[in-house]
Parts: C-alpha cells; sequence; structure tokens
C-alpha cells in the first residue's frame, strides 16, 4: 500500500521518474507565471509501473485530495505513445475513482531526423 502524500496545491503532476521531474521543474520555472505545482518525492514514487501507485498516495485521506483540480502525468512513450497510453490508462482505471482520456494525442513527426 502508498503512503499518503500531503499536497498542498490545486495541481500535481506525476512524474515516471526524477530526470522527467528535473526537466518539467526548469521548465515550469523558465515559462513562470504558473500556478504552484506539487510533484510527489520521486525517491519514492518513480517508474511507469507505478502511476497507480502514485494515484492512490495522492489520494490519501481525501481531504488534500478534495483541494485538487488537475493532475498530469508525464512518461517517456518512446516510439509506442498508443501502447504506452494504454497503458498508463490501465493503471489509473485500477484504482477507481479517478477519470480519465479515452483517447490519447500526440504531435505526429514529419521527419525521423526533428523531434516533434
Amino acid at each position: 500500500m502508498a503512503d499518503v502524500i500531503e499536497i498542498e496545491n490545486e495541481i500535481t503532476i506525476l512524474c515516471e521518474g526524477l530526470a522527467d521531474q528535473n526537466f518539467i521543474k526548469k521548465i515550469i520555472e523558465v515559462r513562470g507565471g504558473l500556478p504552484p505545482i506539487d510533484f510527489l518525492p520521486p525517491s519514492i514514487y518513480y517508474g511507469r509501473d507505478r502511476f497507480d501507485q502514485m494515484l492512490i498516495a495522492l489520494k490519501g485521506t481525501g481531504v488534500s485530495f478534495s483541494r485538487i483540480k488537475g493532475v498530469l502525468i508525464i512518461a517517456d512513450s518512446h516510439d509506442e505513445p498508443a501502447s504506452t497510453f494504454r497503458y498508463i490508462r490501465d493503471q489509473i482505471r485500477s484504482v477507481r475513482d479517478y477519470p480519465f482520456l479515452r483517447n490519447y494525442c500526440c504531435q505526429r513527426r514529419q521527419r525521423l531526423d526533428i523531434p516533434a
């Protein structure tokens, strides 16, 4: 069973690992003007196989959870965005009581040598 995590803000980002979390934090810092965002401790909550545990911990007792307006999940899809989406969606479904997207959307690369 996952530990209960205290959250303070209305937005939480769940990352696959520390590198992803640091990258997103840097984007937020450079971009500026965004509301405060919570992240789960990457030393405890990491890996694309543990998003269900992250969601359970985030939900906790429900006191903090009731303040959340959004949860963003960051995961590397590599060359398989559809199967990665389904894999993470199934984890969300397994937790129960979390809404989820039925389809994914991503920008496709026009050329393999230029990132999307």
